[in-house]
Order: C-alpha cells, then sequence, then structure tokens
C-alpha cells in the first residue's frame, strides 16, 4: 500500500515520499534500518524484489541517496529479477547524475548516455527471458530517453540494433505505449534510410501507421 501510495502520486513532497518509500522498504526487509549500510546484511527474510521496486521509484522522483541503498540492497538477491531491476535503476541514476550535461552532446555526457543505452539493452534481454511486461516497458523508455542526444547522423547507427531490440519487446509483451513504439518505429526508419535500406525503412513506417491507428 505504502508503495503505490508512491507510485500514484499521492505524496506532497519529497520529504513525504522518501519517507513513505523508506516505510514501505521496512516492511519487507529487516535491515531496512540499516539504509546504506543494508547492502552488507544478509538477505534472509527480506523481499527483495520488491526493494528493487522502491528504489526504482526512488530515482524515477529524484531521490538519488535512497535510489543507491536500495540498488545496491537489491543487487545481492539470489534470484535474478531484483537484480536486473537494480541494474536499471543504477542507469537512471547514472543519466540523473549528469545533471546540466544531461541530453547535451558533451563527450563525456554522450558517453554516459552511450552505457546507459547499452546497459539497458543487455537488462531488457532479461526481462524479455522472464517474460516482466512492466520491466520490459520500463526498460524501453529508459533506453529511449538515454538515447535521445544520439540520434545524430553520425552516431544513429549505433541504435538500429537497440531499437530494433526495444521495438520487438514491446511488441511481444502488447504493450499500450503507443507513442513510445511509434518514435522507435520512426527512428529505426531513419536508421534504414542512412544505411541505404529503402524496404526496411518502409516496413518500419508501416508499423508507425499501425501504432498510430491503435487506440492507447
Amino acid at each position: 500500500m505504502l508503495l503505490q501510495n508512491a507510485r500514484s502520486g499521492m505524496c506532497k513532497d519529497a520529504e513525504e515520499m522518501k519517507t513513505t518509500l523508506i516505510d514501505a522498504w521496512k516492511k519487507v526487509d529487516p535491515a531496512a534500518g540499516q539504509l546504506g549500510a543494508a547492502k552488507d546484511e544478509p538477505s534472509k527474510g527480506a523481499d527483495l524484489g520488491v526493494v528493487a521496486e522502491i528504489g526504482w521509484v526512488a530515482a524515477q522522483n529524484g531521490l538519488v541517496e535512497l535510489a543507491v541503498w536500495c540498488s545496491q540492497r537489491a543487487a545481492g538477491a539470489l534470484t535474478l529479477p531484483p537484480r536486473v531491476r537494480s541494474e536499471l535503476t543504477a542507469n537512471l541514476v547514472a543519466l540523473s547524475g549528469l545533471g546540466d550535461t544531461k541530453g547535451t552532446l558533451a563527450p563525456s555526457a554522450l558517453d554516459v548516455h552511450k552505457d546507459v543505452v547499452n546497459r539497458t539493452d543487455q537488462a531488457l534481454s532479461s526481462l524479455v527471458r522472464f517474460h516482466d511486461a512492466a520491466g520490459i516497458q520500463d526498460a524501453c523508455q529508459l533506453i529511449w530517453t538515454a538515447s535521445l542526444p544520439l540520434q545524430q547522423p553520425n552516431l544513429r547507427h549505433q541504435l538500429t540494433r537497440v531499437y530494433t531490440a526495444a521495438a520487438n519487446a514491446l511488441e511481444a509483451v502488447g504493450s499500450s505505449l503507443n507513442r513510445l513504439r511509434t518514435a522507435l518505429h520512426l527512428e529505426l526508419a531513419y536508421c534504414y534510410v542512412a544505411e541505404d535500406m529503402p524496404v526496411l525503412a518502409n516496413a518500419q513506417v508501416a508499423k508507425v501507421e499501425r501504432c498510430t491507428l491503435t487506440p492507447g
């Protein structure tokens, strides 16, 4: 319930959000009270899947310190899903850490954007394997956000494979994120035009039209 409250925007400010998420963490993890030191504690009795989700919500809301604590804690899970969600959170935190250079063409910022795209693409492969529809959508949204400054004529070729994987993953789970799906297919069309592959480009345009006609 606490996590749902945070997700639904019921917290009036960042401080209440942080308190709510920490309280949610304490309900599922005996080591939560240790905050940053929790990562070194045994995972017995902890639902690290929920801890990973708390970290993701914290990162989405700019609570970087809490996001890092939960991400590091969930990274020690014995099962793969919490570790993958932890990786997504770490990637989102890395983007946030760019500050004013986020989304710019500054060489150091571009390096971070490229790294986040590639690492999130790897995480997406895992999410596809265990059919995590919510995780797939989060990963694809992160890939799109991180890739925006890379949509340059001299860089676009690096995105063809990643965008294809994201578009296919969203289609496979029947995602209703049609704006994102449209954007991916349209950018893929540009990629194929740049690579002088008109047939593949036209196929992507056709998918854009289908997404546009689909409600959602």
